[in-house]
């Protein structure tokens, strides 16, 4: 759908499709992997090499996940993105992301948790 009615029909180039598609990860970054799939399939159907105004922690993203840096700026060496897996199943942040309670709860009740720790990551603005 979006190759035939936006790509092939020319309304609007692959890179700025490309563009939106990791632009939305960060008010939607419960999907990221899946993002970065749907942008990886642009990037290879249509050899896209560069694009121009992605932020850079999906730059850095994409190219974790695929060792493409599909931007060229000085701001890739400033960000560092630790703990890409916060949203595993297996973590508090995960259990909060897909709303269970039930684990939410069995990690609130664990010896040592720290009910004042903070997460800070570019994921998170």
């Amino acid at each position: 759908m979006l190759k035939t009615n936006l790509i092939d029909s020319k309304k609007h180039l692959p890179q700025n499709i490309i563009k939106d598609i990791l632009d939305i990860i960060l008010f939607n970054n419960r999907y990221t992997k899946s993002y970065l799939t749907l942008a990886k399939l642009f990037t290879d159907e249509y050899h896209v090499t560069e694009v121009f105004e992605i932020s850079g922690v999906s730059n850095v993203l994409f190219y974790n996940e695929y060792g493409i840096k599909l931007h060229k700026s000085n701001e890739f060496k400033k960000i560092k993105l630790e703990n890409l897996d916060i949203h595993a199943e297996n973590s508090i942040y995960g259990a909060i992301m897909y709303n269970d309670k039930e684990k939410f709860i069995s990690f609130t009740e664990r010896e040592g948790f720290d009910k004042d720790k903070k997460l800070i990551s570019k994921l998170y603005p």
